[in-house]
Formats: structure tokens, C-alpha cells, sequence
């Protein structure tokens, strides 16, 4: 699970209130772009508070939802989401998740290799905690994993729903911080990369043997680079 749930009370109440500062802080030359040109700039000043509504929004968000029992950690970058259908939204963390564990963990060599290997372990969980509900439904939208790779652990891909296309664009700056984290430079998603996937819980038990395998390949990868920098 994210470190953030390890911190206590006050721990967590000072990170709000550094992040609620550090917002504020933000908006300060806009303020002094508004008092230069006028409500000319207050376009910019909205526009920029949008954006970073959506960037802080997962902090608060993830926390909340989990309390609720709307959100379940399987594992550090795989979460899922129980529907009113009684269907699974598998979420591969968001930006809440890669601050905080690479906080914690800033010396991981291969980072993009570590989520997977971590996501792996989060599908084995999940199929621990359904293994009772083989016919529960599964949808993950994701641009860690390839076409390939997703059938070859039992989902097939589905189309983006016009929603979920939404809810992408609008979480855009989230989602390049949240890219720029795991491979420790600036990068630019590319939306059209991101991919929709459906399965059951049954059909990923039935390819349990290759989610076991793709761990342990992925689990001596991350060995080496870590003995490489030893």
C-alpha cells in the first residue's frame, strides 16, 4: 500500500498544509499578472487553478476513497474500483501513489520494470481476494502494458469509452507528472498510447501460470540492475 497510510495524523495534516501552501504560493504571479495587465489576466489565473486542481486532486481523492471502501490496494500500483455493476476498474496508480512510494524509495534503478513487476503481484492479489467470484467482470485502461502482453496474461482490448477519453484529456497534467516520475524524465504521454482491456476474474485464473512467470521474469530484471549498481 501507498507509504502515505503509514504516516501519522499530524504527519499527514503538515503535507495538506504544505501542499495548500505551496498552492497558494503558485497562484501569486498571476495575482501580479492581473494587477499588471488587468482582468485580462484572469483567464490565465483560472485556466492554471484548473490544471493544478487536477494535478493535487488524486492526494485527496485516493485517501478518501480507500477510507470509503471504494478503492482497494492490491498493491503499491494497482488498485480497483468496485462498480454499482459489482464490476472491477482496475486503476494503476495515480499520481498520489508514484510520489509517494518513490519518495520513499528514490534509489529503485528501473523504475518502469518495478510498477510492472509491482502490478503483477497487485493481479495475483486481486485474484486472492476474488478467487470465490470467477465471473466479475475486470476493465483496466493503461499505457504500461502492450497488446501483446495483456492477452497473453487473459485480457482481450476493448475501445475507450467517450467518458473515459474525457476523463484522460482533462487528467492529462497528472498523468505526465505521474510518466515523468517512473522514468525520471520529462515525458509527454501520448493518449492515443493508452489502451482499454476487459477480462473476467475466471479468465485471469486460467493464465495464473503466465502472471506467475511474467513476475519471475520480471523479478530477476530487476535483480540484475540492482546488482549492476552494486
Amino acid at each position: 500500500m501507498n507509504p502515505f497510510f503509514e504516516f501519522p495524523p499530524a504527519a499527514r495534516r503538515r503535507f495538506y498544509g504544505k501542499l495548500a501552501g505551496l498552492m497558494l504560493l503558485s497562484y501569486l504571479p498571476f495575482v501580479g499578472l492581473i494587477w499588471a495587465i488587468g482582468v485580462q489576466g484572469v483567464p490565465f489565473l483560472l485556466m492554471f487553478m484548473a490544471i493544478s486542481f487536477t494535478i493535487v486532486a488524486p492526494f485527496f481523492d485516493v485517501p478518501n476513497l480507500v477510507q470509503a471502501g471504494t478503492l482497494r490496494y492490491h498493491s503499491k500500483f494497482l488498485l480497483s474500483e468496485l462498480k454499482k455493476s459489482g464490476d472491477l476498474a482496475l486503476h494503476a496508480g495515480s499520481l498520489f501513489d508514484y510520489y509517494f512510494t518513490f519518495r520513499a524509495h528514490p534509489d529503485i534503478p528501473n523504475r518502469t520494470a518495478f510498477i510492472l513487476k509491482d502490478q503483477l503481484e497487485g493481479l495475483l492479489a486481486l485474484l486472492e481476494a476474488y478467487q470465490n467470484h470467477p465471473e466479475r467482470r475486470i476493465f483496466w485502461t493503461t499505457h504500461f502494458v502492450s497488446d501483446r502482453n495483456a492477452q497473453r496474461l487473459g485480457f482481450q482490448r476493448v475501445p475507450i469509452d467517450g467518458v473515459q477519453s474525457i476523463i484522460l484529456i482533462f487528467n492529462y497534467f497528472n498523468l505526465m507528472l505521474a510518466a515523468s516520475i517512473a522514468k525520471q524524465k520529462w515525458v509527454a504521454p501520448n493518449l492515443s498510447e493508452t489502451k482499454s482491456f476487459e477480462t473476467t476474474v475466471g479468465e485471469l485464473q486460467e493464465k495464473s501460470d503466465r502472471i506467475r512467470s511474467a513476475l519471475a521474469t520480471l523479478s530477476r530484471s530487476t535483480l540484475v540492475h540492482t546488482e549492476d549498481r552494486t
